[in-house]
C-alpha cells in the first residue's frame, strides 16, 4: 500500500514537474510581437491569420496547463476561504490527477503507428 502511494506520489512530482516545463518552454517560445494589435497602433494586416491562429492556441495550451499549475497550490485564492478548505481542494484535484495516471505501457506494433504517423512516413 505505501508503495502504491510512493509511486503515486512520484507520478505526481512528475507530472508537475512536466507541466512547469511545459509552461515555461510555451513562455520562452511564444510569439509575443502578435500581441502588439492589442497595445500598438499596428496594422493588423501585417500579421497573418496563421500567426494569430497559432498564437491563440499556443496561448491557450500554456493557459490550460498554468491553472493545472494553480490549481496544485495549497494557497487560498479567495477572501473567504479557510487554508484548511484549500488544503482539501488541492488533496481532491491532486487525488483526480492520480487517479487518471495510466502505468500501462503501449504495443510494440501501436507505438510504431503512432512514430510512423507522426513522421509522415
Amino acid at each position: 500500500m505505501v508503495d502504491c502511494v510512493a509511486s503515486q506520489m512520484a507520478a505526481l512530482l512528475l507530472y508537475m514537474l512536466f507541466l512547469v516545463i511545459i509552461v515555461v518552454i510555451g513562455l520562452a517560445q511564444f510569439p509575443f510581437r502578435n500581441l502588439t494589435i492589442f497595445f500598438d497602433h499596428m496594422s493588423s494586416a501585417l500579421l497573418g491569420l496563421v500567426d494569430v491562429f497559432l498564437a491563440g492556441m499556443i496561448f491557450s495550451y500554456i493557459s490550460i496547463h498554468a491553472i493545472y499549475i494553480l490549481a496544485l497550490i495549497p494557497i487560498p485564492f479567495q477572501k473567504t476561504q479557510s487554508f484548511e478548505e484549500r488544503w482539501r481542494e488541492v488533496k481532491k484535484h491532486a487525488q483526480l490527477l492520480r487517479s487518471k495516471y495510466s502505468n500501462e505501457q503501449l504495443r510494440k506494433i501501436l507505438n510504431c503507428l503512432i512514430v510512423c504517423l507522426m513522421t509522415e512516413i
